[in-house]
């Protein structure tokens, strides 16, 4: 009996061992072997997360350093609307200045965020510690993705709105009542023209490229970055997936023993 017990126990240890080997050798062939070193938390504050989710990246001088671990209102407007909290390592940490900024970018074509702080040139922060604070910066490039969004949804509200009264009068109005509104209505038409100015003005976006939706259609790079976001997503889950049941056998072991 113990001496199948003690096999047992050897076998689980060995397997422990392999998963640990294992996913060890997936972080470090993915570049990410930084995860299991100290993280300390970083805060930064933004007037606008841009689509930021927990979880992105976090690069410093283009370097993955950590990830997004926390997104919420901010309890100070003063210091902007949105507080980001970032998980980042103590290496990187060691290279942030008091007057470095983070600002928030788009990867590829498909607009994946992640979050970039630009090293200063100013007097370091210290000593590694938590809840350090750096200045959260909107570069124009991300400003100009945001208004362009409004835009377009503006554009598509308005057409909507026009697309609802011309239904509107076809269905309460007698066939002949609405050929008399679509000939003499001058609010009818002015509703159409702003109908086909708003179309016009999505065609031109998506035709020209900009925002999301054009640079879809227009940038021959879609089906590859594609590709590459999931990749990185379905890597991703089978770490974590690995991960998970490292830490589950390990407890299950640890209650069998008592």
């Amino acid at each position: 009996m113990e001496k199948q017990k003690s096999a047992r126990l050897k076998v689980g240890v060995f397997v422990l061992a392999s998963i640990a080997i294992f996913v060890y050798g997936v972080f470090t062939i993915s570049g990410q072997e930084e995860l299991f070193e100290r993280e300390y938390k970083v805060k930064t504050y933004f007037n606008n997360s841009a689509g930021l989710l927990e979880g992105a990246y976090v690069r410093l001088s283009g370097v993955g350093v950590g990830s997004v671990s926390t997104i919420r209102f901010s309890d100070d407007s003063s210091l902007g609307k949105v507080q980001v909290i970032m998980e980042i390592n103590k290496r990187a940490l060691s290279r942030i200045s008091k007057d470095s900024h983070a600002t928030i970018k788009t990867e590829g074509l498909l607009g994946a965020k992640f979050v970039e702080i630009v090293p200063g040139q100013g007097e370091s922060i210290g000593r590694a510690r938590d809840g350090i604070v750096i200045r959260g910066y909107t570069s124009p490039e991300m400003q100009e993705i945001i208004s362009q969004s409004e835009e377009f949804v503006t554009n598509l509200t308005s057409i909507s709105r026009s697309l609802d009264k011309i239904v509107g009068a076809f269905a309460d109005e007698k066939r002949e009542d609405f050929l008399h509104t679509l000939i003499y209505d001058e609010q009818f038409a002015a509703d159409m023209r702003s109908f086909s100015s708003n179309l016009a003005e999505i065609s031109r976006m998506i035709r020209e490229g900009e925002g999301s939706l054009g640079a879809l259609i227009v940038d021959p790079s879609v089906h590859d970055a594609l590709k590459g976001v999931l990749g990185e997503a379905e890597r991703n889950r089978f770490v974590r997936s690995a991960v998970r049941y490292m830490i589950e056998e390990k407890e299950k072991r640890a209650s069998g023993e008592h």
